[in-house]
Parts: C-alpha cells; structure tokens; sequence
C-alpha cells in the first residue's frame, strides 16, 4: 500500500505538468500487469472525454518506439504514429533550452534517436503493422500541413476538418489547457503553424557540433532523406572526440553512454567501420549498433 501511494504520488506530480485535469480521474488507474494498467490509463483519459464521439484514445511520448510491437499485439485495432524530425534541428532546440546544463548529452540523444530510426525501419516491414502505423516527417508537415494531415486522416479513416489546422482550436498542456502556446525553446509566433523552425539548425549550430552530430546520426539523416552538410562526415577527428569529453564531463541531463568518451567515441569509429565495410557479422552488429 506504500509502494502504490508513493507510486501514485509521482504519476499525479508528473500529470500535473501536462494533463492536472485527468488526476481528478486518477482512482481509475489501476491493474495487476502492465495490460491491465495501460487499459485503466485508456479508461482514465476516456471518462474525461467521453461526452465526445471520439474514434481515437491515445498518448504521446518520446522513445519508446520499441514497445510497439508489444501494443500492436495487445491492441489490436490501434494505430501507430511515428514522427520524425531532422535531429540537427532537435539539438539546436536542447542546446536552446534554459537548463541547458541539465541537457541530455549530445551522443545519448542521437544513440535514442538513431534507435527510433532503427525501429521505425524493422516495424515498417512487420506484418504486424500493416495499415496500422503512419510515418510523418515534421518538415513535411509544417511546410503542408493541409497535405500531410488529409493523408493522415486518410490513414486512420477519420474525416478531414480545417479546425485541424486552426491553433486557435488546440488545447494546451499543464494548466493552460485553454491556452495553447508553441512547445519550442526559440522565440516563435504563438499562433499559426509556422516553418522557419526548419533549417535554423544552420545558423544556431556551430560547425563542430554539426559534424559531430552527423558524424554520430549521418547514415540515418541520410536514410530518412535529409541532406547531409559534410560530404566527409564518416571521418572521425579529435574535435568530435572533445565535445563528447567536454559534455561527459559537464552534462548533468539524462545519459545513454558507457561514462567513458574514449570508449564510445571507438564505438562509433568501429561502428563506421561495419558500414563501410559492409559488415554482416551479427556478434559485431550486436556490439557496435545495439
């Protein structure tokens, strides 16, 4: 019983930044097993929502892209989306954040990112997710939105509204619920579906921490379709090495790494070596990509 106040402590201080107005609900979640707690959390965000006809119950979050198969099994009917986004821009915007200090390190958030495209890439083949899971490029969808958002209403059988594309009509998170406000660390407009978000990377990077970003994430920027800036971004050299020191260091944000920069940047040295090489050696594969 202490165990599940201290639990249930900690999911309603964590609501309240996003969703304060389900925790009122919050008796609804309960279960013996992760199905039976997902089910309650679906139940616990329908009986805020049930006086509209709604098609679609779900959550968004940030890497968890690997426990899709898991859903998809259980879920039957659901509907998977993924986002992608240039992760060049993803890291201006963290370096851009108030608490910078407490950033996720540069080479943990491209391992997660590079993780999500590894995923997306298995799932995309998967039976299992056939006509169930939508992949959205976030450059495609500011620059079309009208475009991007009917083929995605298309894919879930759900009717197109041109509210969809009003923001005046969204709803914001934590305590401004009526209020939507853009989630960015840059100063944006606070209304409207805005583009010049795309390619600011450009001018807020600086050219170290570019080749260090595709140096780490080059082949998948590469596979999603993204330009890449340094035709010899595959070359190791000592000032990738010292940004992933220099934040090993100073970065007290979340981290993925090994703690040692020597150690990870040769992983990323070797991993460059299989794919150069065209590595089909599963042991190597293992080592150096998972």
């Amino acid at each position: 019983r202490v165990r599940k106040n201290i639990r249930r402590k900690k999911i309603s201080k964590r609501m309240s930044d996003y969703v304060p107005h389900l925790t009122e609900h919050l008796d609804l979640f309960a279960g013996h097993n992760y199905a039976s707690l997902f089910d309650s959390a679906l139940k616990l965000i329908h009986s805020y929502h049930k006086k509209y006809p709604i098609k679609y119950l779900g959550w968004l979050d940030n890497w968890i892209i690997e426990f899709f198969p898991l859903l998809a099994s259980y879920y039957n009917d659901a509907h998977f989306i993924v986002i992608f986004r240039d992760v060049r821009s993803s890291i201006a915007s963290t370096l851009n954040r108030p608490d910078v200090i407490n950033a996720p390190s540069t080479i943990s958030f491209l391992r997660c990112w590079r993780k999500q495209i590894a995923f997306a890439s298995m799932i995309k083949e998967s039976v299992l997710f056939k006509n169930r899971i939508s992949f959205i490029k976030y450059e495609s969808l500011v620059t079309n939105p009208e475009k991007e958002t009917k083929r995605l209403c298309n894919e879930l059988n759900i009717e197109f509204s041109e509210k969809m594309l009003d923001t005046s009509q969204f709803s914001g998170l934590g305590k401004d619920k009526n209020d939507w406000t853009p989630n960015s660390n840059f100063k944006v407009p606070n209304r409207g579906i805005y583009k010049n978000s795309i390619n600011r990377w450009q001018e807020t990077l600086d050219e170290k921490m570019i080749k260090l970003i595709e140096y780490i994430a080059g082949p998948e920027l590469q596979y999603l379709g993204y330009k890449i800036s340094n035709p010899d971004y595959s070359k190791p050299d000592w000032e990738t090495y010292n940004i992933i020191l220099h934040e090993n260091k100073k970065s007290s944000g979340w981290k993925t790494h090994n703690n040692d920069a020597a150690l990870d940047f040769s992983f990323e040295i070797f991993r460059h070596e299989c794919l150069d090489n065209d590595s089909l050696d599963d042991d190597l594969i293992k080592r150096f990509f998972l």
